[in-house]
């Protein structure tokens, strides 16, 4: 897909995320996304040691479909959007909003085969399967309800790259969990590793900011600072110069 196809799917999700009807049928058409993580780690050189550590999954709106632009935190960035005769749309994986295979997940949503990021602690993965019900049962209220709060919908979502093995299938999930007591679930991502199973989140480790799925907006410091996501500042920009 041509960058400023996506650009324009960027952008287009941007204004839908607003609507409730629009976001609602989007986000009804699938629960969860493939990540090629061989693919989306690649960068334009490996002069550089430094591997990437964080996926960013944009949301995108094409021909009425909900799409997922997948690039990593080196490709993504000013440096690399500049530099003469590069095409950047070569190292962004575009993926469709699908729904779960029940015969590829029965094996683990039936054992215990789940853990945090980066951590020796086992969760049941019924937790994982309860935060999938979550979403799947409470989505359309907690949409009606998040588009009135001050950052509105998610736009894009960060994935520490740490866990996710190249040789295996590796998919996200929507998911609601609770922050605390009587809080409302929040949108996060599940990772699913066919080796691993369930990958989640600790929401009792809220220190472990570089092991947490984070959905942006809100933005702020360190890894979901806002200069950190370029494709989604130069999609903006696209838009102004069009007006």
């Amino acid at each position: 897909m041509q960058l400023e196809t996506i650009k324009k799917a960027i952008r287009e999700w941007r204004i839908l995320r607003q609507s409730k009807k629009a976001s609602t049928d989007l986000l009804g058409q699938g629960s969860l996304f493939h990540i090629d993580v061989k693919k989306v780690l690649e960068v334009s050189s490996r002069i550089d040691p430094i591997d990437p550590t964080y996926i960013h999954a944009y949301l995108g709106v094409h021909e009425g479909k909900l799409l997922f632009f997948l690039m990593n935190n080196i490709m993504d960035s000013e440096i690399e959007f500049t530099k003469e005769g590069k095409r950047i749309e070569d190292f962004i994986v575009v993926e469709e909003a699908i729904y779960m295979d029940q015969d590829q997940f029965a094996p683990f949503i039936t054992t215990s085969q789940s853990r945090y990021f980066n951590s020796t602690d086992a969760i049941p993965s019924n937790e994982a399967i309860t935060r999938i019900i979550h979403w799947s049962v409470l989505k359309n209220k907690w949409i009606n309800s998040a588009i009135t709060t001050p950052n509105g919908l998610f736009e894009a979502f960060v994935i520490p790259s740490v866990d996710l093995e190249k040789e295996t299938e590796v998919f996200a999930l929507f998911g609601l969990k609770k922050k605390k007591p009587g809080q409302y679930p929040e949108a996060e991502l599940i990772i699913w590793n066919e080796t691993k199973g369930f990958l989640l989140s600790n929401p009792e480790v809220e220190s472990s900011f570089e092991d947490i799925v984070r959905p942006v907006p809100p933005f702020g410091q360190g890894i979901t600072a806002i200069k950190n996501f370029h494709l989604m500042q130069v999609s903006e920009l696209s838009r102004s110069v069009t007006l």
